[in-house]
């Protein structure tokens, strides 16, 4: 039963850490438009949680 129950605990935090890799990649993409479109980083921020820093270094692979 302590071999399932862990089994499930590692389960719970793969799909946990594969939701947040799917909400991190949605982020990117609409900060991509939103940059395309002329937005300001701190828009863009406020629009997809990600940081300064990360959108700098999308613009500038862009």
């Amino acid at each position: 039963v302590k071999e399932e129950l862990r089994v499930t605990e590692i389960g719970k935090s793969l799909i946990e850490e594969g939701k947040e890799a799917g909400e991190k990649k949605k982020a990117i993409e609409i900060a991509k438009k939103a940059i395309l479109k002329g937005m300001d980083n701190e828009t863009i921020k406020e629009l997809t949680d990600l940081t300064i820093e990360e959108i700098e270094t999308i613009r500038n692979i862009m």
